[in-house]
């Protein structure tokens, strides 16, 4: 069973995870399956030895579903667990129940029904929709007729959709021939969807019965199209998972409007689907243990409203909800752990997140169970507010949240909502603050807050963002603290440096990932890499546009290393699409003067290299050293990319370029004592040919490669941001010794000296035993080291 431990925790499935912290209790235990057995025996014991076992269980699972629920809390602390197979037994794991952990007893399907009231359900506080209406009526009356106003221009819309077509052949070699009918099955469905739950909102928020009908009219049509047809789960999901989203959704505000065969029909109609996803997550997918791809976590949250808000009209509404809620305490979600982060990076955390936190609230208000306990939810605000800043063109890594025009970008009103939501219940007054920026920062974007089309069945108007935003009041626990200048996720490997997280013009941010998830789903070939803003402009980027997933651009570009601020080697990088290729963060340190995160990415390329660390050194919060050391079994050529909006003026008599964008500028000088040669670039090889997304701005490279080939290289850059307009004077000399290389930079009056040691050999570091690959002076005193890490 110790072959089955894995760096990835979506190869690994067991949860707890190691050291995990619980916010719900009691807990739920997942673990790997084994072919051919349905019988376990799972303990659970305050020491590790488990001579005094609180748990000791048979569990007897239905297929490959290792999943259980303890049926009582247990106490507050540290606690070991373990599962076993006839005579073999896993590795103990150990995880911690906090002391303010949320009662997760779920009870039985029918206990379940009995908590829940009459529709509405959804996302509705205590009170139902007269005690909201009072509320808003009088506190939010400019809200209402903005709601309203919207409300009644879509009133004008047709209310009947035509069932989409099968899609061709999906076999056809030629991407765009499935791609493009596919994209208007999914973009007309979402929009159909989204306007009827835009219509129930303005139904809920003010009884008006002209809302309803309008609704009602429009579930109907949708209601004879055959959810085993061209919609299907199985045959284009997208339509289909649009129908779970926004038609349930709309269906539980007006449900108590709707009677008669109308109401049998649409209640036939979204129960079928509502099986049907029940069916493809338990049987064809096993979520959550088998299987964790993207578009399941997904429909997880939608088949949790259906069983929300279908209970009382299907009697099966009970058992989904059952199976959602116990994923939910056990596993979810997938891509973050208890730190905050996602895997699969903002753009499709943004869209996700925001469904599932629909989800999340509504049990909170219809059943009194309270996810937002779990520290995934309670950290999450804060990863955005730190490693994704609101006046960035561009989200840090993963698929999404390009610069391709309108629309494109970080997707500030899902931003602002997730963490001014999670801000208000969490009791966190800097994530409120940050999803005010994207608010005042969405004003300015044509198309209002750059809301994901997946939600804009919550985007109203730009004077609304979403219910999410609007209805919870603000926890009275303890409030969070302001905003660090550097964070740590472990668990999704991102590190953030920040000078001034909440003030653009002020700012210089570095992300940098280095993630055990690897290149998988919507994630790229890029562990250890890093983007780069200074005063509010972008300055290092990642490249390529995502318009679609898997065509040419976007598989042969944009997933792979050369469009990220890397590494390759001899013009190959890292492996994508593959679980064995992730990365961590090794080390990270934050202090007064400086912060420090290593990244080992050694085995995300295969066999190609045996060593990859980077270093990435933030001196004083005003910039950066970074080093790499690599090493391979052959010698090899080192090339390291960077990336930018605009062309980059380059020196190759000092190796040296400068990076330009708005108000501000970034001097970059390769330190390295090996020959190293620059190549400038411009456009995409393949260049994108999606007939929906033409003249996409081009964006620009630079390469520094290494000759000749070597089998071990240690290389530096320093990255040093500055004001366009009023620049600081700043002097970069190059260091050189028999033993180490380097630079003394002046600015302000301020001389540093940065040693870095060549390839094989160290630095002695002063104040610890441990040797360094790098030491930043000052007036001759160690200030920070860089170490190979443990």
């Amino acid at each position: 069973m110790r072959s089955m431990r894995h760096a990835n925790p979506l190869v690994d499935v067991r949860r707890p995870r190691h050291n995990e912290q619980l916010g719900l209790n009691p807990p739920g235990f997942i673990w790997k399956p084994l072919d051919g057995v349905d019988r376990y025996r799972l303990q659970v014991a305050r020491h590790r030895a488990f001579a005094d076992c609180a748990v000791d269980v048979e569990v007897r699972v239905a297929g490959r579903r290792t999943l259980h629920l303890l049926d009582q809390p247990l106490a507050v602390g540290r606690w070991f667990w373990r599962w076993g197979a006839g005579e073999k037994w896993s590795q103990v794991f150990a995880f911690t129940i906090l002391p303010d952990a949320a009662d997760a007893r779920l009870g039985s399907a029918t206990e379940l029904a009995a908590r829940l009231g009459p529709n509405p359900r959804a996302m509705t506080p205590p009170g139902g929709p007269d005690a909201l209406r009072l509320q808003w009526a009088g506190e939010k009356a400019d809200r209402v007729a903005g709601v309203l106003q919207d409300a009644d221009e879509l009133l004008k819309l047709d209310p009947e959709l035509a069932e989409p077509p099968f899609l061709p052949d999906e076999r056809s070699h030629d991407y765009n021939v499935v791609h493009v009918p596919w994209r208007k099955a999914m973009q007309d469905t979402r929009s159909f969807c989204t306007v009827s739950a835009r219509l129930a909102f303005a139904y809920l928020v003010s009884g008006r019965r002209q809302y309803a009908d309008a609704v009602a009219a429009r579930l109907d049509s949708l209601a004879a199209w055959d959810p085993d047809g061209s919609t299907s789960i199985s045959h284009n999901d997208e339509p289909h998972m649009a129908v779970m989203d926004g038609a349930i959704l709309a269906f539980d505000w007006v449900a108590d409007a709707i009677e008669g065969e109308r109401l049998a029909r649409i209640v036939r109609h979204l129960g079928r689907r509502s099986e049907n996803t029940y069916r493809w997550l338990l049987e064809n997918r096993n979520y959550g243990i088998d299987r964790f791809d993207s578009h399941s976590g997904r429909m997880l949250g939608f088949l949790g409203q259906a069983g929300i808000s279908l209970m009382g009209h299907d009697q099966r509404a009970a058992q989904w909800l059952g199976y959602v809620l116990e994923l939910m305490v056990a596993m979810y979600p997938a891509w973050g752990l208890h730190e905050g982060g996602w895997g699969e990076g903002f753009s499709y955390c943004s869209a996700y997140m925001r469904w599932n936190l629909q989800f999340v609230y509504s049990v909170k208000t219809a059943l009194g169970l309270d996810l937002y306990r779990k520290p995934f939810y309670r950290n999450h605000a804060r990863w955005w507010a730190m490693a994704c800043p609101e006046y960035s063109p561009q989200t840090p890594f993963g698929d999404g949240g390009d610069t391709r025009g309108p629309g494109g970008g970080v997707p500030l009103g899902n931003a602002a909502v997730i963490a001014g939501h999670l801000g208000l219940v969490q009791g966190d007054p800097a994530v409120v603050d940050y999803s005010v920026r994207c608010i005042e920062r969405g004003r300015n974007r044509p198309g209002g807050h750059g809301v994901s089309t997946g939600n804009a069945n919550l985007a109203f108007t730009p004077l609304d963002l979403s219910p999410l935003l609007t209805l919870p009041d603000a926890a009275g626990g303890s409030r969070r603290k302001k905003l660090p200048r550097a964070e740590v996720f472990h668990d999704v490997g991102y590190v953030a440096m920040r000078s001034d997280p909440t003030d653009a013009a002020n700012d210089i941010a570095l992300a940098f990932k280095s993630s055990p998830y690897g290149p998988i789903s919507h994630s790229h070939g890029d562990q250890n890499c890093l983007m780069l803003w200074a005063f509010g402009e972008p300055l290092l980027i990642r490249t390529g546009y995502y318009t679609g997933y898997s065509n040419p651009h976007h598989h042969n570009w944009v997933r792979q290393t050369k469009a990220h601020n890397g590494v390759t080697v001899s013009g190959v990088g890292q492996w994508v699409r593959c679980d064995n290729a992730g990365g961590r963060i090794a080390a990270f340190a934050r202090k007064p003067d400086h912060a420090i995160v290593c990244g080992d990415a050694s085995g995300s390329y295969g066999q190609r290299v045996s060593l990859f660390h980077r270093h990435v050194l933030f001196v004083d919060y005003r910039y950066f050293l970074v080093v790499d050391d690599l090493a391979a079994p052959v010698p090899t050529t080192y090339e390291f990319h960077l990336h930018a909006l605009e062309p980059m003026a380059v020196d190759h008599a000092v190796r040296a370029a400068q990076v330009r964008h708005g108000r501000a500028t970034l001097d970059v000088r390769f330190l390295c004592p090996l020959d190293m040669r620059l190549y400038a670039s411009e456009g995409f090889d393949p260049p994108n040919d999606d007939p929906g997304f033409t003249d996409l701005p081009t964006q620009y490279h630079l390469r520094a490669a290494t000759v000749p080939p070597l089998s071990a290289a240690r290389s530096a850059m320093l990255l040093i941001p500055n004001r366009e307009q009023s620049p600081e004077p700043i002097d970069v000399q190059p260091l050189a010794a028999e033993s180490c290389f380097g630079a003394r930079v002046a600015r302000g009056g301020v001389v540093d000296e940065l040693r870095i040691a060549v390839a094989g050999s160290t630095i002695a570091a002063a104040g610890t035993d441990r040797p360094a690959i790098a030491l930043w002076l000052r007036d001759g005193n160690p200030r920070a080291a860089l170490h190979r890490p443990r």
